[in-house]
């Protein structure tokens, strides 16, 4: 039914591009017209989306957990609508990519709307954002570190058998006292990785990335990923299979 609880609800959004008005206030009317043109000339050229929530939903699917994506919620005039709808199922948990945040306002923003509209609900941070951030992971309830596809599913399974938070397996709390579920760093050993479920972010791009391997063998000191020597590569055959899935279901 239309109306029927949500488990899961999948949201990004970014605040990597700013205004070359930025901090000039004579000239701050026209921040919002050059961001508007800006995010219109992404959309018209096919801009790659971001694999977070493509990725999070197959693998929330998989385990039968009802799953709803709303990426990008700052783009689009239709945005803030389907976000209160999709409030109104009362999602069990709400998970937010941080990915291309760097400003805790812009994660604020939108907690602070789940809060207003769907009070219940759990709010799940992940992505570079959150992780670096300690004013960004105390908007949250808990913060998934890692890559948190089967964190997420584990979170929501346990939470649809008991709501309390702290009931939840594997839940520690950090230095600040934020509750924290940790993720993964690489592939498991062998594993065959769920192709991310691009149809759930209504995708109109003439490009999709392709995640070949995960962690890094280097470390950058300008890097967003953790300091690691393993760097686990899928298998090239089912990269291969990838593309061309991509290509038959997307063109």
């Amino acid at each position: 039914m239309p109306d029927s609880r949500l488990d899961v609800l999948l949201v990004d959004d970014e605040d990597y591009y700013v205004s070359i008005f930025h901090g000039r206030p004579l000239l701050a009317g026209l921040d919002f017209l050059f961001l508007k043109l800006m995010n219109l000339a992404r959309d018209l050229l096919g801009e790659p989306p971001r694999a977070a929530l493509p990725l999070l939903s197959a693998y929330a699917k998989a385990a039968g957990l009802s799953v709803e994506a709303l990426p990008n919620l700052s783009r689009g005039p239709l945005k803030g609508a389907r976000f209160s709808a999709l409030l109104r199922r009362r999602p069990l948990v709400v998970g937010v990519s941080t990915s291309a945040m760097r400003e805790a306002r812009t994660l604020a923003a939108i907690t602070a709307r789940v809060r207003r509209e769907s009070p219940d609900s759990i709010v799940a941070l992940g992505g570079y954002g959150a992780e670096r951030s300690a004013a960004m992971r105390k908007l949250g309830d808990v913060c998934v570190s890692g890559y948190g596809e089967l964190a997420l599913v584990r979170l929501a399974s346990a939470l649809k058998r008991d709501p309390r938070l702290d009931s939840v397996p594997g839940i520690v709390r950090d230095e600040d006292g934020v509750r924290t579920l940790p993720g993964r760093r690489h592939y498991d050993p062998g594993e065959k990785m769920l192709r991310p479920d691009w149809g759930a972010t209504s995708p109109r791009s003439w490009r999709y990335p392709v995640e070949a391997s995960r962690g890094c063998r280097f470390n950058c000191s300008y890097s967003t990923l953790p300091g690691s020597t393993r760097q686990p590569h899928r298998r090239p055959a089912d990269v291969v299979e990838e593309l061309a899935e991509n290509a038959r279901k997307y063109g």
